[in-house]
């Protein structure tokens, strides 16, 4: 996921620049205008989808974590006591699966406003 993070954070950078410099050659003021618009709501889109997904990385790594220590615990130990025993990690990750669930919500609705973004003719329109 980090490296994906860090190509999206590189992408981003060079989609930006690149319509920075096509946006330099514009003569119209008013054209430049709404490309630079467009352009800062898509950046802005694009970091919320970025700030979604560091969210996500820093609740999912623990949650897990714990899931993994979980099934190598019980690769060992099967037994009604070991079971009993972890109730309460068993819970702690049931409550922490609500929580990523919640943050893969939140990036998917901010990925889904970066495509309407992409595919709309109207900045405006699909930011309401």
């Amino acid at each position: 996921m980090r490296s994906r993070e860090a190509a999206m954070k590189a992408n981003t950078t060079a989609f930006c620049k690149a319509w920075e410099e096509e946006s330099g050659t514009m003569k119209n003021a008013e054209v430049k205008k709404l490309s630079a618009e467009r352009r800062d709501s898509l950046k802005a889109a694009f970091g919320r989808v970025q700030a979604t997904n560091a969210q996500v990385r820093k609740d999912s790594d623990p949650y897990i974590q714990t899931l993994k220590d979980l099934k190598s615990y019980f690769d060992n130990d099967l037994t009604p006591a070991g079971i009993t025993a972890c109730k309460p990690l068993i819970a702690s990750a049931t409550e922490a699966s609500t929580v990523v669930k919640r943050d893969l919500q939140n990036m998917a609705a901010e990925i889904k406003t970066v495509q309407d973004l992409l595919a709309s003719t109207n900045v405006a329109e699909a930011t309401k």
